[in-house]
């Protein structure tokens, strides 16, 4: 220090706290920093981005919990005005203040990067169906043809899109599904029609394909192919025939989100809340995707063998797997498993079922409440897997239909249906039958709905 010169005085603490927090309001990035759970600093550039006035905003409005929401593979930031914003979210433990916490630094996506998620999301919604479906036009034209669809007849779905939905009907048929197109346009309930197929060299194939209204007002029609098994014993041939129900019930679910997405110039051109229709489109696909993986296990499942188990501890163990998906949403998982229940049963089967179970309950569950979870031996009952969740409660009526959505009757509109999984119930039902115990619930007295798997002793 030269002679005469002043000493230089100490930064205030108060004054270099300041200096920080304006140094991060400056940043191009978005931050949000919680601390013990709760929203601690958000800095300017995400209120600017948001429109949220301050972190008090922010925290009446759920935190970002609420405010940060996934679609399929992309994540959405709500933003004060009601609309979503495509954004990338980074977590990074820091210290802040002096204390330990958690910054989440988000990103906005352009406008390219939004529409290349969004276009990579909805290809791989429509490829998870195992069975062609298209989705056309009121005149015919195909707005959509999954991969199945594609493979089916030796095009890619790029070549389709576009195109007539005769150009992949024989010659000999067009007329027949013209005028079924027509009826079902026209109002009709659906139809089902035998046809043949035509592929890109041109040979046909016979197949079965129900035809359906869907989207907003019934403007857009869908058609499932059947699949072509490589064989259908004699007794199958005989059964019901299902696929018009199905039809149905793809068109039911699919009516609300498609209605988003009628009189959007290009799918690429979509805006917030038609992406949250593609969402619960992706949601419905996986859900009928799932048919065949239940197939498949079943069929598993019968040739596998039994042995004895502890239930308790299998469930444990999926508590155990689930229990920090759980906490980032602030869901309490309460587990009374205090083992060993002994069952005889297929191990494999029974582990992804009860983690079905619960994966179910978390998903349904709001963040903030708790899941029930217990294992017990129920006497003559025989053993049994509870599980008591705090999402939306179900009448009797919702959960007949949630259990047997292909039986007749009106449809129900329920917690499961309005996410897109109209067959979830279904699905752990049957699995569950085919390794021999029962599936059953019930709505809970005071929130949600309970679920109970049930083995008899030995």
């Amino acid at each position: 220090m030269g002679e005469g010169a002043e000493p230089t005085a100490p930064v205030a603490p108060d004054r270099a706290v300041a200096d920080d927090l304006d140094l991060l309001d400056h940043l191009p990035l978005g931050l949000l920093v919680q601390q013990d759970g709760a929203a601690a600093f958000a800095n300017r550039t995400l209120l600017t981005l948001t429109g949220w006035e301050d972190l008090a905003s922010i925290a009446a409005a759920g935190g970002l919990d609420a405010l940060l929401v996934r679609d399929g593979a992309s994540l959405h930031l709500a933003t004060a005005a009601g609309t979503r914003l495509p954004v990338e979210v980074r977590l990074v433990a820091a210290p802040f203040l002096g204390r330990p916490a958690l910054v989440h630094v988000i990103r906005p996506l352009s406008e390219a990067e939004g529409r290349e998620a969004r276009a990579i999301a909805r290809r791989d919604a429509l490829d998870m169906v195992p069975w062609p479906v298209f989705l056309l036009e009121p005149e015919g034209t195909i707005r959509h043809a999954n991969r199945a669809a594609a493979e089916r007849l030796g095009f890619s779905a790029m070549d389709l899109a576009g195109e007539p939905f005769v150009v992949a009907v024989a010659p000999e048929d067009r007329a027949q599904v013209v005028a079924a197109l027509d009826r079902v346009a026209a109002g009709a309930a659906g139809a089902q029609i035998t046809l043949f197929l035509r592929d890109r060299a041109g040979t046909p194939a016979p197949a079965r394909a129900g035809i359906a209204r869907a989207g907003a007002d019934d403007q857009m029609l869908c058609v499932v192919v059947e699949p072509d098994p490589p064989a259908v014993p004699a007794a199958a041939a005989k059964a019901p025939d299902l696929l018009p129900r199905f039809a149905g019930r793809l068109r039911q679910t699919l009516a609300a989100p498609l209605a988003r997405l009628t009189g959007a110039p290009t799918p690429t051109t979509l805006s917030g809340p038609e992406r949250e229709a593609f969402a619960a489109v992706a949601s419905t696909l996986a859900d009928l995707e799932a048919l065949d993986i239940h197939d498949a296990l079943a069929a598993t499942a019968q040739d596998a063998p039994t042995e004895r188990c502890d239930l308790a501890q299998l469930v444990t163990e999926a508590s155990t797997a689930l229990a920090p998906a759980a906490r980032r949403r602030g869901i309490a998982l309460r587990l009374d498993a205090p083992g060993p229940v002994m069952v005889t049963t297929r191990r494999p089967q029974v582990t992804r079922l009860a983690r079905l179970m619960l994966e179910e309950a978390l998903s349904a569950t709001p963040a903030g409440a708790s899941i029930a979870i217990s294992v017990f031996d129920d006497g003559p009952a025989g053993v049994c897997l509870q599980v008591s969740d705090g999402g939306t409660a179900l009448d009797e009526v919702a959960l007949a239909t949630a259990l047997d959505p292909l039986a007749p009757g009106p449809a129900v509109t329920d917690r499961f249906t309005a996410t897109g999984r109209p067959l979830r119930l279904a699905r752990l039902a049957r699995e569950a039958e085919t390794l021999g115990g029962t599936f059953e619930v019930a709505p809970e007295p005071a929130r949600g709905m309970i679920a109970r798997l049930r083995f008899s002793q030995g």
